[in-house]
């Protein structure tokens, strides 16, 4: 290395000048981690010293503290983030032509590897810089690193007897009694977090599992979820910036003779009328015109007419905080209710957000004509669909587009609540069930009970898809047989029970209001001919109804109270008869090779079982291989399986490739068979 004219640091420097240990071991200690620089990188580094941290190895960490200008002593830690370059799929054809025209317009190189690399390196980078794609180094601060939660005072008092040890070795290196010492209190130190973390984990796991609260569900939950959240990129001066530009106040250019109130020269000039003081009651009077619950009386005094329920009630404004909703009948209708709502929000100091305002024209079939509304003169978008407190309404009248959207908050929620579940490697099913109910079933099946009923299974593919991600399961996996594995019920049945706790509320409601006039309206057209289940949620009711053999349940003069009384009892007895559905389907599979196993029991006792979380994914996925295609996960080893293709171990002749001829019969396993189980070839009954 000398001959290369590079230089060995170690021994030679300030913070190194006896040549400290880079390694030490029950086998011994000695300095075999060497630092070497070259003479021309020599005066960009200040100092070597070698750390007495314990970072986890027999190898102690080595730093090379480097020269920057301008650095002085901060409690955060400085790290160099090399220059790289940053590829961009929209210039490639850019990119392409200009190291083209590089190479065209380029001298001849010489016929030398080197320097026809060092050549290709300047061209990349040239053209990298033009296109911007190329990203320089800079210098991160990273502030200090916080202790591990388990860190307690057990773990910093061993620490310090760690280094106390260290420091007596290291001024007598020779001593092997020392060394032992050493050596005995750092491997202490270690098994001693080990045990920590998995005590903290075991902790946090039974915590999760234990909670009968709200309130210690949450507090266990935020234990697991990671720390550190990002900072937003919002500064003050860009807030200022940005409502400055909304509402331009003070202009320094405007002139003004408005009183300066506060008496300071410095100030700014004044609005001679937003700035001036107001009294109690014109600060009332605004605070009034903020309030829109006299629109709709508003707009009946100018004669509109909403749309017509039956022939005494009529639907003109649905109005929510500052949120409103008008509907009319005809495209003249509406353009007429946008001009009266224009005039009420001038006489009440209100504006209407065109930009975010839009109409929906409902219609069955047919391309939509286009139209042309406008409010207050500013023209007012008609677009196909539109989420409204929530739930999305389509031209159609139908909610498939609030299925898809569903599905996605819900696929999306899982993906950030199984993390808590790997950190703390929570292997109780019941836990898993609370935090899906909380968390993630909430998020997808949100007002379903009143759109989600004719879309119960595409909706139930949020249960299914994060089960089955839980559990590193296939997703060519049977839906009935992960929900008879884990004991779970159809999402249907969920939004069934809420449909009939929404049921029981209307009967208990008053005549007068508006969701139990909407009611018996669509309970009066399910008795007519013709009539659609998709845009009558009646007669989705009278459906679910007349399934449980409960019909007459369905009539306008039922009791509250024998209503009630009834409810419980159906939902048990769907909830009875999605189970049956599934566990027959379990019976009559072609998919599942262990199908009359699964089908003869109900919850398996592996899941009820304290075993780690990787050893009940393993079996679940043993039990629910498929007969012809299998994928079975293990940390860091996936082993595929095709049944119409031939074992690739054994190679046997008629030996398929399926998991039970591997677990039963494949030549390669008959010493672990005889090992484990007595015998060098297992029944498919035994196993």
């Amino acid at each position: 290395m000398e001959e290369m004219g590079c230089f060995v640091l170690n021994g030679r420097s300030c913070g190194d000048r006896r040549g400290d240990l880079t390694y030490t071991s029950s086998n011994g200690a000695s300095t075999v981690d060497q630092v070497w620089v070259n003479a021309l990188s020599l005066n960009f580094f200040a100092d070597f010293s070698v750390m007495d941290v314990d970072s986890g190895s027999d190898h102690f960490p080595c730093m090379l503290t480097s020269v920057m200008s301008g650095s002085g002593p901060t409690d955060d830690a400085l790290f160099l983030m090399e220059a790289k370059l940053k590829w961009a799929q929209d210039k490639r054809e850019e990119y392409r032509l200009r190291m083209k025209n590089a190479f065209l317009s380029s001298q001849p190189v010489p016929a030398c590897p080197t320097t026809m690399y060092e050549f290709l390196k300047n061209y990349i980078l040239s053209v990298s810089k033009e296109l911007d794609m190329y990203k320089p180094a800079v210098i991160k601060r990273i502030g200090k690193v916080k202790r591990s939660p388990w860190f307690d005072k057990e773990c910093c008092s061993m620490k310090y007897q760690v280094r106390k040890t260290y420091r007596k070795f290291k001024r007598k290196p020779r001593c092997s009694s020392l060394l032992k010492e050493y050596v005995n209190a750092k491997r202490h130190y270690r098994a001693i977090l080990k045990n920590k973390k998995l005590e903290y984990y075991e902790g946090l796991r039974r915590s999760l599992s234990r909670c009968n609260d709200p309130s210690s569900f949450w507090s266990a939950v935020r234990k697991l979820r990671p720390t550190g959240a990002k900072q937003g990129s919002l500064t003050l001066e860009g807030v200022e910036e940005f409502f400055g530009e909304i509402y331009p106040l003070h202009d320094p250019g405007r002139q003004t003779n408005a009183p300066d109130f506060d008496g300071a020269e410095d100030d700014p000039p004044r609005d001679p009328v937003l700035d001036r003081p107001i009294s109690k009651d014109e600060l009332l009077q605004a605070l009034n015109a903020c309030s829109v619950a006299d629109l709709e009386a508003y707009l009946i005094e100018k004669g509109h007419r909403g749309l017509s329920i039956d022939s005494r009630n009529e639907l003109l404004a649905v109005l929510y905080a500052d949120d409103c909703c008008l509907l009319a009948d005809s495209k003249v209708n509406l353009q007429h209710l946008l001009d009266s709502l224009h005039t009420y929000c001038v006489d009440n100091l209100l504006r209407v957000n065109a930009s975010k305002s839009k109409v929906v024209v409902f219609q069955r079939k047919g391309r939509q004509p286009s139209y042309n509304f406008k409010c207050g003169g500013e023209p007012v978008e008609t677009v196909k669909s539109f989420t409204y407190l929530g739930v999305t309404f389509s031209r159609s009248g139908l909610f498939s587009l609030q299925a898809s959207a569903s599905v996605t908050k819900g696929i999306n929620a899982y993906s950030g609540v199984w993390p808590i579940v790997h950190r703390s490697q929570n292997s109780d099913l019941q836990s898993w069930r609370v935090l899906f109910d909380s968390l993630i079933k909430s998020t997808s099946l949100y007002l379903a009970e009143l759109w989600g009923l004719p879309y119960a299974d595409r909706l139930e593919r949020v249960q299914v898809r994060a089960f089955k991600s839980l559990l590193f399961l296939p997703r060519f996996t049977p839906d009935y047989a992960v929900r008879h594995e884990l004991s779970l019920t159809h999402s249907g049945w969920t939004i069934v029970k809420g449909l009939l706790r929404w049921w029981l509320r209307l009967t208990a409601m008053e005549d007068t209001r508006l969701p139990k006039i909407c009611f018996m309206r669509l309970l009066r057209l399910s008795t007519g001919p013709d009539q659609d289940q998709r845009f009558n949620w009646v007669l989705q009711l009278k459906a679910i109804l007349l399934r449980l053999d409960c019909g007459d349940l369905l009539k306008a003069d039922i009791a509250t109270v024998d209503l009630k009384r009834a409810i419980p009892t159906l939902v048990d007895k769907y909830k009875n008869l999605m189970d049956e559905e599934d566990h027959l389907s379990l019976a009559n599979s072609s998919f599942c090779h262990f199908s009359d196993v699964l089908s003869s029991s109900s919850q398996p006792t592996y899941m009820s079982l304290d075993l780690p979380l990787h050893v009940k994914r393993l079996v679940c996925q043993l039990r629910l291989a498929g007969y012809r295609l299998a994928r079975i996960y293990f940390p860091r080893i996936t082993a595929k399986f095709d049944g119409t293709a031939t074992c690739s171990l054994c190679n046997a002749e008629n030996a398929q490739d399926t998991v039970a001829h591997l677990l039963t019969n494949c030549l390669i396993f008959q010493a672990e068979r005889a090992r484990f189980f007595g015998e060098r070839s297992l029944s498919e009954q035994m196993l």
